[in-house]
């Protein structure tokens, strides 16, 4: 339904808040916006009513949200982007840093990828998602992520040795916290 809403017109953006209150009553505290490539010049209002409405809501609160689509502007709100929906493959691991510095380099500094890949079902390769792990280790926003027919991408669904790997590599990212932090 979001993606076809004008949000640039103010009467929206405030009917949109007041349907998200109950969300936000209920203790939502940060959106995931998908598919808003469908209308391009309002998708950042789509992001500023959620943002008036959790600062309505909560004025202390940081608004977040992340993304499948940008538009310029939305990191001056907390607003982060995705990669989009990518495969677990070589390949895709492989020119998945240089997507994210374009993101970067274009004004969308807070960027992630689906980890592990988005699709498909079936991973043939353990030892790539540990890559993925590692990789992630080091991307602004770390996030493990497959479409829900697919086999989850948790470390203890793939035997003591990847688990292990992968364990390795959340530890470090939680010792980097404070540095990715004060980057932001």
């Amino acid at each position: 339904m979001q993606r076809w809403l004008n949000f640039s017109q103010p009467a929206v953006r405030a009917w949109y808040g007041r349907s998200l209150e109950p969300y936000v009553d209920a203790g939502v505290d940060f959106w995931w916006n998908d598919e808003g490539e469908a209308d391009y010049y309002t998708f950042h209002w789509w992001n500023v009513a959620e943002a008036e409405l959790l600062q309505r809501k909560d004025p202390g609160a940081r608004f977040f949200s992340l993304n499948r689509a940008f538009s310029p502007g939305m990191a001056r709100l907390g607003a982060a982007v995705w990669t989009g929906d990518n495969a677990h493959f070589w390949e895709h691991l492989q020119r998945t840093p240089g997507t994210m510095l374009k993101w970067a380099m274009a004004g969308a500094p807070y960027v992630a990828c689906d980890i592990g890949g988005f699709y498909p079902n079936i991973i043939e390769y353990p030892d790539l998602l540990v890559r993925w792990y590692q990789a992630g280790v080091f991307m602004p926003i770390m996030r493990v992520h497959s479409m829900i027919s697919a086999k989850p991408r948790f470390p203890w669904l793939w035997g003591s040795r990847h688990a292990g790997l992968m364990r390795q590599a959340l530890e470090l990212r939680y010792r980097l916290v404070p540095y990715h932090y004060s980057l932001a």
